[in-house]
Formats: C-alpha cells, sequence, structure tokens
C-alpha cells in the first residue's frame, strides 16, 4: 500500500472507534492480524479488536481518540494519540467512577 493509503486506513479505523461503529473494524484489520501487544482479555483477529473496543466504550461511552501525530511509510504507520473519556461503565471490574480520563499513547502498526 501506498503511504497515503496506509494513513486513509489508519484514519478509517480510528473514525470507527469514535463513532462507534466497531464492525467497520473487520474491514480494516486483516484476518491474519498478529498483534504484538494485545490489551487484557483481547482475542485474536478483528474480532478481538472489536470485543476490546466494545469493552472500552461500554465502560467510556464519549470515548475519543485524538491523533496528535502520524507518520506512515509504505509498510508502517505510527502514531501518538490521547485518549479521552467519562468512566461510566465497568471498566475491568471497577465500577463507574464519573469521573473524566486522559491518557497518551503511542501505536505503531505494519500492514
Amino acid at each position: 500500500m501506498s503511504v497515503e493509503e496506509n494513513k486513509k486506513a489508519q484514519q478509517k479505523f480510528g473514525e470507527a472507534i469514535n463513532s462507534g461503529n466497531l464492525e467497520q473494524l473487520g474491514d480494516l484489520v486483516s484476518k491474519d492480524v498478529k498483534e504484538h501487544d494485545p490489551a487484557p482479555n483481547q482475542g485474536p483477529g478483528p474480532q478481538g479488536y472489536i470485543d476490546f473496543f466494545t469493552m472500552m466504550r461500554n465502560a467510556f461511552p464519549d470515548m475519543n481518540v485524538d491523533v496528535e501525530t502520524m507518520v506512515a511509510a509504505e509498510d508502517k504507520v505510527a502514531f501518538a494519540y490521547t485518549l479521552t473519556g467519562t468512566h461510566k461503565g465497568d471498566f475491568m471490574g471497577v465500577s463507574a467512577t464519573g469521573k473524566s480520563i486522559k491518557a497518551r499513547g503511542m501505536q505503531i502498526s505494519s500492514v
């Protein structure tokens, strides 16, 4: 894929997460995806991403991932982001607190 195609695919992934249209991830994540740093209890393949972000959106229904920096090559996309949301549902055994969260992170994906 070209650099621009990789960036567009990553942007669509982010749009699916922010909008809650998580079934779109099934079209954006390869069935053969290998997650080198899976979230706790994240299953394999596209469904693992769908299940993980469903759990996140249930816990933080207003969750938003804001990409601050993105760089891409023909075989990789890397981005730094800030995730925000309000804890309104169970999150890994922690009951809703009603408090806002803000977390920074970085992701590198090979395509």
